[in-house]
């Protein structure tokens, strides 16, 4: 609890959001909410103590709040923008725990980002070829640019949305059968590894664009291959990777050999994200 000079009360508090199923992508998030002390109203009693009541005019956690101080404005950016030009890698980044070595390379003169497809893969406290940065809205926009042309079986690379070990969703090309598939995989703890859908791409390409957009409580896979329109590849609910407990989702970029230490790659030109704000 807060007391400020003016005699206003605020209590400081951890919680989620309900955005999905009475759940969230975001994980634990830290709310101001305001307080007013009451007194027992209990006739019975001697001692009558003063209680904080919580948000005294809804009784709810709300969305939205007046701010705290007035004459001052909530600083809000819900974009992430990053073309691998700078020096050092952006501290918006993550690793699922420390980076392997040689599994990414920052080329900034170029504005260029390569992950080589090692033989790791996502597993339980393990390492792979993946970095990400959090997701900040339960309705985003999330566009990947990447050139990949593996010629081993079972290189793959892409974009991803994690929330743990065992509960992500990749969309990556990955070479099988002397093939380039597009591939949406959901791996989850209640369902374990499905494939939702993939597409063999027959067509010679230089470069895809992938899009994941979540709206009306749906994602909507697209993609483009050489800079022209978007062709639409799939839909899911948006309650796929909900947050457990504490950690919330990292969107981000992938590259696997999957097993097997191919040492392809994939190299990335940007990577792009709008958060929308939920009213």
């Amino acid at each position: 609890l807060i007391e400020l000079e003016d005699g206003r009360w605020y209590m400081v508090a951890l919680g989620i959001r309900g955005d999905e199923n009475r759940g969230s992508n975001m994980g634990r998030e830290t709310f101001l909410l305001p307080v007013q002390w009451e007194r027992e109203p209990f006739d019975w009693k001697e001692n009558k103590y003063e209680w904080p009541v919580i948000a005294p005019e809804s009784g709810r956690v709300e969305r939205f709040n007046p701010l705290v101080f007035q004459g001052t404005s909530q600083k809000r950016n819900d974009t992430f923008i990053d073309f691998f030009d700078k020096p050092e890698l952006g501290l918006a980044w993550n690793f699922r725990r420390v980076p392997l070595e040689e599994a990414y390379l920052l080329d900034a003169k170029n504005g260029k980002l390569t992950l080589h497809t090692l033989k790791e893969t996502i597993q339980e406290r393990g390492r792979a070829s993946l970095m990400g940065f959090r997701q900040t809205e339960s309705d985003f926009e999330y566009q990947v640019k990447m050139q990949f042309d593996p010629a081993k079986e079972g290189s793959e690379a892409g974009a991803l949305i994690i929330q743990k070990d065992n509960n992500y969703i990749s969309y990556t090309l990955i070479k099988r059968n002397n093939k380039i598939y597009l591939q949406l995989k959901l791996v989850s703890t209640e369902s374990g590894t499905a494939i939702l859908k993939e597409m063999a791409l027959d067509k010679k390409f230089e470069d895809i664009t992938f899009k994941i957009t979540s709206s009306d409580h749906q994602y909507h896979y697209a993609y483009s291959l050489n800079g022209r329109r978007f062709e639409s590849f799939y839909s899911s609910t948006a309650d796929l990777v909900l947050s457990k407990k504490y950690t919330g989702a990292n969107l981000g970029i992938y590259a696997s050999g999957n097993g097997k230490n191919t040492r392809e790659k994939a190299v990335f030109d940007w990577v792009m994200y709008k958060g929308y704000e939920k009213f």
